[in-house]
């Protein structure tokens, strides 16, 4: 296997941690000014944005380390892109939301994310079809 298709799959599997470890640090709900918003009577609780959150950044490593080993270099460069994007778009919330508490800012940042990250699913879906033809299961 080539060594690029090995540190595309790396790559892929850091970002998630990048994201785990900003994300650790920035986000808390039992700040006293996170509790003083004004809450919807539909939230879910905390720990459901933690579960969702870290299932789809898991999914999409997961989607980055398929594409890496068995994805074209231009299809492996292009969705790795936009996971690194995806990526720095919810750490730019998740500070910008939780230690700056600046929502309009924080929102701008997380509707890029959510842009981004649909170009990931699209991404995605786009080369499913790749991926199986090649599938030795």
């Amino acid at each position: 296997m080539a060594a690029w298709r090995i540190g595309a799959a790396v790559l892929a599997v850091a970002l998630v941690v990048v994201y785990a470890a900003g994300s650790g640090r920035w986000v808390t709900t039992s700040s006293d000014w996170y509790s003083s918003l004004q809450q919807p009577s539909w939230q879910p609780p905390p720990a459901v944005f933690g579960i969702a959150w870290a299932y789809n950044f898991t999914a999409l490593a997961v989607v980055g380390i398929l594409l890496a080993l068995r994805g074209s270099g231009t299809s492996v460069a292009v969705y790795l892109a936009a996971f690194a994007l995806s990526i720095a778009g919810a750490l730019a919330w998740a500070y910008l939301f939780y230690a700056g508490q600046a929502l309009t800012p924080a929102a701008v940042w997380l509707t890029a994310c959510a842009l981004v990250t649909a170009v990931c699913v699209v991404r995605s879906e786009e080369h499913t079809s790749e991926l199986q033809s090649q599938s030795t299961i």
